[in-house]
């Protein structure tokens, strides 16, 4: 990001189409996930920023996994929050855009950053709060199920859920497992077979959000303080019990990580999925037509 941006001041008294080349050049170059300090002691605020969904593409999981390694070793760093910058969004999930009509090796290469994404984050040693301040579907309900606790808003229109069935897909077992641990074998059942997404108030009845908070901005802060507040238990008792919890499903994937990609692959290219798959692209690119018409960004695929 700072590069990006020294390189944008350095443009001053250049021709301005050069300048904008530059510019476009500094944005595709930029940080999707900045790095930023909370009002409470040791407890970082990792935000996403990346229009307009905060979809986790290839460059988003990677950008992720470098920030999160960093702050994992940096010794200064007690806590993380994971928190949007895009108004109304958390995540909109995996991108679509890689599962439909894929080459086979190119889905495998993303598959294999996203099973990286969760034995990075669900198994990290520091306490991770999840502030979901909007709509956070499928990989986006996923991300705050790595976390250690869940503040959502107090918004009906921010549901949250594992809706991969709608688009004929089977959760793999590292998404559904852990929704499964939060709300109970019964509610878990009930919502992927349906690929509910819930409300906020719902969520939390069924354990699936911690604890709700007025808008995106409270979020954050309440977020930071359970972050603190989990940052303050000893940190070797704390870390041990949380790993020692989550070590079977961490552990199952390691032992059949390249079985579940290469088997999650094949189910994504059959006709039973690519059919969905790509009648909701054509939905999405339908409604994106009149958007680009009014000079507004339309949505981005995603799962």
């Amino acid at each position: 990001m700072f590069v990006a941006k020294r390189l944008v001041r350095s443009m001053v008294g250049v021709p301005a189409p050069v300048q904008a080349l530059s510019r476009s050049f500094a944005l595709r170059h930029a940080s999707a996930w900045t790095v930023q300090d909370s009002a409470e002691r040791g407890v970082k605020i990792l935000r996403l920023d990346s229009p307009p969904a905060n979809v986790l593409s290839r460059e988003v999981i990677k950008d992720l996994l470098t920030k999160t390694r960093a702050l994992r070793g940096d010794d200064d760093v007690d806590a993380v929050v994971l928190a949007s910058a895009r108004p109304g969004i958390f995540s909109a999930g995996l991108n679509i855009n890689e599962m439909h009509k894929p080459d086979p090796e190119a889905l495998r290469a993303y598959l294999s950053l996203v099973q990286d994404i969760f034995l990075n984050l669900y198994a990290f040693p520091k306490p991770i709060v999840a502030a979901v301040g909007g709509a956070a579907p499928a990989g986006g309900c996923w991300l705050a199920l790595m976390a250690d606790y869940r503040v959502g808003v107090d918004n009906p229109k921010a549901t949250i859920g594992l809706n991969e069935t709608r688009l004929g897909i089977i959760a793999p077992f590292y998404f559904a497992e852990p929704l499964t641990h939060l709300v109970g074998h019964r509610v878990a059942d009930r919502m992927l077979q349906l690929g509910a997404l819930i409300s906020p108030q719902e969520a939390l009845k069924v354990g699936l959000l911690d604890e709700l908070a007025a808008s995106p901005a409270e979020a954050e802060s309440t977020a930071a303080r359970m972050a603190r507040r989990y940052a303050d238990v000893p940190s070797d008792a704390r870390t041990r019990t949380k790993l020692g919890l989550r070590r079977p499903l961490v552990e199952r994937l390691h032992k059949e990580r390249e079985q579940e990609r290469d088997s999650f692959a094949l189910q994504v290219c059959t006709p039973s999925v690519q059919g969905p798959m790509g009648r909701y692209l054509d939905a999405l690119h339908a409604k994106r037509k009149p958007a680009a018409a009014a000079g507004a960004g339309g949505d981005k695929p995603a799962a």
